[in-house]
């Protein structure tokens, strides 16, 4: 069972007056059920040394990162003012301020409120806990920034085998607001592709930063694929390219390269090209917004100091941000981002994705080579728990047309409909894509769009000046546009989807054709209202006439059972 808690520190310090009053709400499942809801309240006193042991834990950490070569370099700026520290002095540190967080948390006048938090849990090791730590009523920036940035995963409250993620929350928020249920799935909806951008910034060395590898990073995003993603990159882009956000709905927006944040962590900067100076993230709020507005899920900073980045967008709505709360590594950059979207994309929660990243990070022994490190990713949530999983995202926006309601499926239909989909991907796609293509090196071309390749009269009668022939973004396939052509649109409920592709002998239109198969049969294996596809070589038809003819070729090919309509 999924639980949320929300900590809520009341005006307050570390360094004078402690936190006089604690608010915790406790929320056993996301439906509002009044018994289901609990609150506590409790203090906290001054601790100043925490906020000393965690400065003199930040400078170190930065130190550090200037001397161990061999984590490769960090993905933003590092201003290190300790001339040297050795891993063994740095690890002891760790240590100093892991003990201090939970001293301070485990104090006399505190435990009566933990002890009645862990009663109103009533934990079991199979329970999901999202714990935020919501800072909007603490008016001091000073001690927001301390409480931002601390390692509040280090906090003992539970032992290692429960399943707990920490986020910190900027803005208040209505309880009433938090409601997981799977309110955009519908018996209407039919599968749709989950729209990643990528953007990749600036690579190159500087002055101040170095070279990264945000190929990895690429890489990681287009993997995605076979889970249903549609993924779409810019390159080093210029402001103006930064309209894609306004153009299409995207679901989750992911940028890789370098960045930093203002001291107080008002706002931050990307460093998207080498030939601009950083862009502030300010400067992408009316597109950010707009991609909200359309449905914008999940923001990823995977770069240096982003608590900046998120604070200046958190008045979007944008539902989670991931950032990293200091500077990062480049191939630590790229393990996180592998394990969460790996575990996100087989439909974990967010929060529990971020964990199980982390935890993979910590088995590959990054604790003992950069003691902290794998406590920086942090979730800035902007909705109070309200996640949503990946397979739901493939469910929201897109809808199948009134004659395609979900129906009944008897138990042998659904084995006829296994058999079909089996057949036409064992005898069109495994041949050819993954035994004749297979250790073929393919070259990527790009799409473009031409809606005035075909005159009809139906598309003069409508055509509008965005439907302009126009280059497709880098990474488009043509099932991403065929998935974008949507049921709202009147002709296509009636005579349904259709996409025409053309190019030269050679350019790759067969095996396009076999990817977009392949794909819509893994669409059609999770969602028994979507058609099966099927693959007809037109090439063989010249000397038959007769409509019986496609019906015979799929019952002779196919072998349908009797009772299977083709």
């Amino acid at each position: 069972m999924e639980k949320l808690v929300i900590f809520q520190p009341c005006d307050g310090d570390f360094f004078k007056q402690g936190f006089e009053r604690v608010t915790i709400l406790v929320y056993l499942s996301h439906r509002n059920n009044p018994k289901d809801f609990k609150q506590l309240i409790g203090r906290l006193p001054t601790a100043p040394y925490i906020a000393n042991s965690f400065q003199n834990w930040r400078s170190k950490y930065q130190n550090l990162l200037n001397n161990l070569p061999e984590f490769n370099f960090p993905r933003g700026f590092v201003d290190a003012q300790v001339t040297h520290v050795s891993i063994k002095d740095f690890r002891n540190d760790t240590a100093v301020l892991r003990d201090y967080l939970n001293h301070w948390l485990d104090s006399e006048i505190f435990i009566p409120t933990k002890n009645d938090l862990k009663q109103a849990l009533q934990l079991t090791p199979q329970d999901e806990i999202s714990f935020i730590i919501q800072t909007s009523r603490v008016s001091s920036l000073e001690t927001k920034n301390i409480l931002h940035r601390l390692p509040w995963y280090w906090w003992n409250i539970f032992p290692n085998h429960y399943k707990i993620e920490f986020s910190i929350s900027l803005n208040e928020f209505k309880p009433g607001f938090i409601n997981n249920e799977n309110t955009f799935t519908s018996e209407n909806t039919r599968l749709r592709r989950v729209k990643v951008l990528g953007v990749f910034g600036n690579i190159n060395s500087t002055e101040y930063i170095k070279d990264i590898d945000i190929q990895t990073d690429q890489k990681i995003i287009k993997d995605l694929r076979i889970k249903g993603a549609s993924p779409r990159f810019l390159h080093q882009p210029k402001r103006s390219e930064f309209t894609e956000l306004w153009h299409d709905a995207i679901d989750i927006f992911c940028f890789s390269g370098h960045s930093n944040s203002q001291e107080d962590c008002s706002t931050g900067w990307l460093y998207i090209n080498s030939k601009e100076e950083g862009l502030e993230i300010k400067e992408l709020k009316n597109a950010l917004r707009t991609a909200t507005d359309k449905g914008l899920q999940l923001v990823i900073f995977n770069s240096c100091d982003g608590l900046g980045l998120a604070q200046a967008i958190s008045d979007l709505s944008i539902p989670q941000i991931i950032v990293w709360r200091e500077a990062v590594p480049d191939k630590i950059a790229q393990r996180f981002l592998f394990y969460f979207l790996e575990s996100f994309a087989c439909d974990n929660s967010l929060y529990q994705s971020v964990r199980e990243a982390r935890e993979k990070l910590q088995l590959e022994g990054l604790e003992k080579q950069l003691p902290g490190v794998t406590a920086l990713p942090t979730i800035v949530d902007n909705s109070g728990g309200k996640t949503i999983p990946w397979k739901q995202i493939r469910r929201t926006r897109s809808r199948i047309s009134t004659a395609c309601h979900r129906v009944p499926i008897s138990a042998q239909e659904l084995k006829n409909r296994g058999i079909l989909l089996s057949k036409v991907n064992n005898l069109w796609v495994k041949p050819i894509l993954q035994n004749q293509l297979q250790n073929q090196l393919k070259i990527e071309l790009g799409l473009e769009e031409h809606p005035d390749a075909l005159n009809l009269p139906s598309r003069i009668t409508f055509e509008t000046p965005s439907q302009h022939r126009r280059n497709l973004p880098l990474g488009t396939r043509a099932i991403d546009v065929f998935d974008e052509l949507n049921d709202d649109d009147e002709t296509i409920t009636i005579a349904g989807r259709t996409l025409l592709i053309l190019g030269e002998p050679g350019s790759g239109k067969t095996t396009t054709l076999l990817e977009m198969a392949r794909d819509l049969i893994a669409d059609a294996r999770d969602d028994v209202t979507l058609p099966i596809p099927v693959m007809l070589n037109l090439s063989s038809w010249s000397s038959f006439l007769g409509s019986e003819l496609p019906t015979l070729t799929l019952r002779v090919q196919c072998r349908l059972p009797a009772q299977q309509k083709a």
